[in-house]
């Protein structure tokens, strides 16, 4: 049936009939056709082109915004690494000040060692007995109990009178056995000595007596700190410093014409 009716058609319209009325509407609706593909794909470039550059503007921000992070990092990253660096070079300066300071203190303190070292520390102990009337024995003995060696030597012996005051010089007559003697560091020297006693001082009644020393450090080390600290400290300072003068007091013991004194 309804191939009879397209067998129909087809009579009542030629073949040529229908080109020719087809062509025209082909031929009158493609400017049209083709304008309106061009603008649909045109503008749908455009909003691609439009999205695109929405796109690449929030890309070009955020960009802008971590350059910005970056910098202010490398900023606080250089400011703690300035701090770290003022922190280091004020404890190396606190450091070097101490230092300074310590050797400085050590350094006086290793001169002022040397010249305590160059103080004479020495002591005496004696005894003594009167045989006799006039003749007085003294026996004592000086220890040295500082660093340096030193020369000891007694200056001369004094009688006490009865109120504590030194007696007439004239209470010795003569003496014998004082000399000088070197003592090494932490050693003692033994010294003998005899005193004859005047008339006057056969009668004085009190029993004490003083001995007086001088004692001076190993002059060849005082010629060398002398050399060593010229034109800081004077000679006569150094002289000062070197010598010890003091006194040793004591009593002495009567025995008989004869007696042994050990």
């Amino acid at each position: 049936m309804k191939i009879g009716r397209l067998k129909l058609l087809r009579n009542r319209f030629p073949k040529h009939k229908r080109n020719w009325t087809v062509g025209p509407i082909v031929s009158l609706c493609s400017p049209f056709l083709l304008f309106a593909i061009t603008y649909y794909f045109t503008d749908s470039i455009k909003n691609n082109i439009g999205l695109q550059n929405l796109e690449l503007d929030k890309l070009k921000t955020t960009i802008s915004q971590q350059t910005q992070q970056i910098e202010q990092a490398r900023f606080e990253l250089q400011r703690d690494t300035f701090k770290v660096s003022t922190k280091n070079d004020e404890k190396r300066i606190e450091f070097e000040d101490k230092k300074s300071r310590v050797e400085e203190l050590k350094s006086k303190a290793e001169i002022i060692k040397i010249f305590v070292d160059m103080v004479p520390k020495t002591d005496a102990a004696c005894r003594a007995a009167r045989i006799g009337t006039k003749l007085l024995k003294v026996r004592c003995s000086v220890n040295n109990r500082g660093v340096h060696a030193v020369y000891i030597r007694p200056l001369n012996f004094k009688m006490l009178d009865i109120k504590g005051g030194i007696a007439p010089p004239a209470v010795f007559s003569s003496t014998t056995g004082i000399q000088q003697g070197l003592i090494a560091p932490g050693s003692a020297l033994d010294g003998y000595y005899e005193l004859t006693m005047s008339t006057m001082g056969a009668f004085v009644l009190n029993k004490d007596l003083i001995v007086e020393w001088r004692s001076a450090t190993n002059p060849a080390l005082v010629a060398a700190l002398k050399k060593i600290t010229a034109g800081v400290v004077t000679p006569e300072e150094i002289s000062d410093l070197t010598t010890q003068s003091y006194s040793t007091r004591f009593r002495f013991e009567t025995l008989a014409p004869g007696a042994d004194f050990n």
